[in-house]
């Protein structure tokens, strides 16, 4: 599962790797609000012959079975607002709660349109295991997961996630380590300080890193 999927890098590597290991059948879940970067996602699974296409956004093949979904990741169902315009080559675009706001986390000038958003754990409970996810977000990764964590826990062996401020990084390691998860990997953000930026989040310059072990769904 790709959550803040993009151009779907993740879940087209991983159905390529279990095409060479010969896998039976994988499941491949993607989630992303911006439509021009799911049409890239799209492309890109069909370029790596893994869903047509020509196919709908759920459906399933020999191989794979996908569920593909144009809408921001949340923790229930509700009207979100999102920057309108070519998405393609901007990976930073987040999600609003304002739909008057002008501007972005980063400064940047936006308009924005109501999405609705979709409810992962719906997702999540739908399968027995879940052996990868990736998580990038722009800040909402802490109140997203915070909210869905019983269903994570549950259902995903192994969890990556891109991290935005330090004090989200601080959130994280203390919610998945109460929740018995163990941390495999971290890479602390960076960031430039500017003290006219309008958030924590849009200072960032390079994403941070977790890497996250369910020891109750994964035994060696």
């Amino acid at each position: 599962m790709e959550i803040g999927a993009g151009w779907g890098p993740w879940i087209s590597a991983s159905g390529v790797l279990a095409r060479r290991k010969q896998l039976r059948k994988t499941t491949l879940i993607a989630f992303e609000a911006d439509a021009d970067r799911f049409n890239a996602m799209r492309q890109h699974l069909s370029l790596n012959d893994l869903v047509a296409a020509t196919s709908e956004n759920t459906g399933s093949s020999r191989s794979v079975d996908w569920h593909l979904i144009n809408a921001a990741a949340d923790y229930t169902t509700r009207t979100v607002y999102w920057p309108a315009g070519n998405g393609v080559k901007d990976a930073g675009k987040s999600i609003s709660m304002e739909a008057t706001s002008t501007s972005d986390y980063r400064g940047h000038n936006v308009s924005l349109m109501p999405i609705v958003t979709h409810n992962i754990s719906d997702v999540l409970l739908r399968y027995k295991h879940l052996d990868y996810v990736h998580v990038d977000i722009q800040g909402f990764e802490y109140d997203l997961l915070s909210h869905v964590m019983p269903a994570l826990s549950k259902t995903v062996r192994c969890l990556f996630l891109g991290t935005h401020s330090r004090y989200i990084e601080g959130q994280l390691l203390d919610l998945f380590r109460h929740h018995g998860w163990q941390l495999l990997r971290e890479r602390p953000r960076r960031f430039r300080f500017d003290s006219v930026a309008p958030s924590l989040t849009g200072m960032t310059s390079l994403d941070g890193a977790q890497l996250w072990l369910n020891q109750q769904k994964f035994k060696p």
